[in-house]
């Protein structure tokens, strides 16, 4: 892939987004969004001229979780490069709780925006802001969404409390699975990485070694499960059609 290529990456703080930014800062212009915690990884505004050094990326803070503010990002994104060939939706909220617990039961709401409610604003907000309008140029630089989910999202652990957490990224499934199928006339595809816990059962770069992959292969409609065991395919890369 030519080093032209623009990923726009949430969550970019975050261990998956240090280590994506580290490796593979010299294959993307590579923005990154961050809330409160600065990235470890050299980076640059998005205003900035020149990104100065190679390994550096752009910089934009953002607080997705106020109204407008995706809008606002996609319109920075867009005001600096043509489109986004590549979006990985990587911001999470893992927090963890028992259904029994009132006041953690209360927070369900906040989760499921940021886990699933901003993921889908971010694809919406680029569709109708890039895409809608360039769908041979898209099949042709192969446009795509990567969403993190978590194996959570699809097993139960007893005691655990993270039925919340798993069904947020239950939900972001499902809806990645839409987002290829609604998405596939204006040629772009979507897939899902579902890691379990990492660095402690899978390396860190064994998820964005996934995320890469996929960038640069023709999949879509992928629920790719990463495990200490190796990965499956959850989805076996079918959409199922409703009748």
């Amino acid at each position: 892939m030519p080093s032209s290529r623009v990923c726009l990456f949430t969550g970019i703080s975050g261990s998956l987004g240090r280590d994506f930014a580290s490796r593979y800062c010299h294959s993307y212009e590579l923005v990154g969004v961050y809330n409160r915690n600065e990235p470890s990884t050299p980076f640059v505004s998005l205003d900035a001229t020149a990104r100065g050094r190679d390994d550096a990326i752009y910089g934009v803070t953002a607080d997705l979780s106020v109204e407008g503010a995706v809008d606002e990002l996609v319109d920075k994104v867009l005001g600096r490069f043509e489109s986004v060939d590549l979006l990985v939706q990587a911001a999470v909220d893992r927090e963890f709780g028992r259904i029994r617990d009132a006041e953690w039961v209360e927070g369900l709401v906040w989760q499921f925006y940021i886990n699933v409610c901003v993921p889908v604003e971010l694809a919406s907000a680029l569709s109708r802001k890039a895409w809608q309008h360039t769908a041979e140029e898209n099949r042709i630089k192969s446009r795509n969404i990567i969403n993190v989910s978590s194996i959570a999202g699809h097993r139960v652990y007893p005691g655990g409390g993270q039925s919340g957490y798993g069904a947020t990224k239950a939900a972001l499934d499902l809806f990645t699975l839409h987002m290829a199928s609604e998405m596939a006339d204006i040629g772009i595809r979507a897939n899902a990485v579902a890691p379990n816990t990492f660095p402690a059962w899978v390396t860190t770069q064994s998820v964005s070694d996934a995320i890469r992959r996929y960038d640069q292969n023709s999949r879509t409609g992928d629920l790719l499960v990463i495990d200490h065991d190796g990965e499956r395919l959850l989805s076996e890369g079918r959409l199922v059609q409703a009748d």
